[in-house]
């Protein structure tokens, strides 16, 4: 049967269920309101990555309707900022990227197949898998500075991780230099359609693969069932046959200082706003792991804290919950 037809759940949650595609490979499908990412996405991933650990070969995520998924549940967000509810604001966070740790770490291959808008966490969340499958239609970014913020749900991470292998396989020395073509991206939150091209300055990484949308979860399954199989040739858990070594070099304070400075050149020439300048500042602190020598190894637990330091305090920001609020007011970006 067709990865794409009639599908077996084995259960509903809040905002996802998990079916069954057939050949010991299970799905999870998100479906709720426009795909928001909050909670019970989180569990959601939780709970199938301890259900595909027990009974599956491999897990594909994947998205229904139009879209993959908007980003992370802006309205839960304001209305904690807005309160003053920093513990809850801080458990989100942590949720969020304990979702992402989940998929990063499952001893299964997790192949994700976004289509259609896939923004912020919904995109963070893709890069935790082992391998993603593009739909032709994807429209794929980590956007969170649009609204002010810094991405919350393993975005940071999945960005220094992302520099870290491309300046490995690039044969450099440090990963300040791709990591500069990410945050500029981020910052001016870019988004990708599945062309080659973005590979070179945006999210696309070694072994993912762009198919016709109606191809995805097709393509994805059998890429499960590749990655399973390569594993249990090596004796591996995860997809390469290994596990994760939890340890990122860090493009650390020179690169900090040098994307500092290329926010204030944006500032001067009119492009960037005061506050895009401020959130530039958090962005590449987090990304770059803080203030360390470039090329120290920090711990991916680390760096989850320095990208939640980094959303805390950007939500205390007036400016940055006056962007929220015109986002979900208008649907637009407000430029302050």
């Amino acid at each position: 049967m067709p990865a794409g037809g009639k599908q077996a759940a084995v259960w509903i949650g809040d905002g996802a269920r998990l079916v069954d595609l057939g050949g010991e490979v299970a799905c999870l499908r998100f479906h709720g309101p426009h795909h928001a990412v909050g909670p019970g996405i989180a569990e959601a991933i939780r709970r199938s990555g301890e259900e595909v650990e027990r009974n599956w070969r491999g897990l594909v995520l994947a998205g229904d309707g139009k879209d993959f998924g908007i980003g992370l549940n802006l309205l839960l967000v304001f209305t904690e900022a807005e309160n003053g509810d920093w513990d809850e604001l801080d458990l989100l966070a942590r949720e969020m990227q304990s979702a992402a740790v989940a998929i990063r770490t499952l001893r299964r291959p997790v192949v994700a197949a976004p289509h259609g808008r896939t923004f912020g966490a919904a995109a963070a969340i893709c890069l935790a898998a082992d391998r993603i499958v593009f739909g032709r239609d994807v429209r794929f970014g980590l956007t969170e500075t649009e609204e002010g913020l810094v991405p919350a749900a393993g975005g940071c991470l999945a960005a220094a991780l992302l520099a870290e292998r491309r300046a490995r396989s690039a044969g450099l020395a440090d990963p300040a230099v791709p990591l500069g073509a990410l945050f500029e991206a981020m910052m001016e939150a870019e988004v990708y359609g599945a062309q080659p091209v973005a590979g070179r300055i945006g999210y696309f990484g070694r072994g993912d693969l762009a198919v016709e949308p109606e191809e995805r979860l097709d393509a994805a399954k059998r890429m499960v069932l590749q990655l399973a199989a390569a594993a249990s040739q090596t004796g591996g858990g995860n997809a390469d046959g290994c596990e994760p070594s939890g340890r990122v070099a860090a493009a650390g304070r020179e690169a900090i200082a040098g994307l500092k400075l290329r926010s204030l050149f944006k500032r001067r020439e009119g492009r960037w706003s005061d506050h895009d300048v401020k959130v530039a500042g958090k962005l590449a602190e987090a990304i770059a792991g803080g203030d360390v020598f470039p090329g120290t190894a920090v711990s991916e637990a680390y760096l989850l804290e320095l990208e939640r330091e980094a959303f805390l305090s950007l939500c205390g920001e007036p400016l940055t919950r006056a962007r929220i609020r015109h986002r979900l007011a208008t649907g637009e970006r407000l430029r302050n």
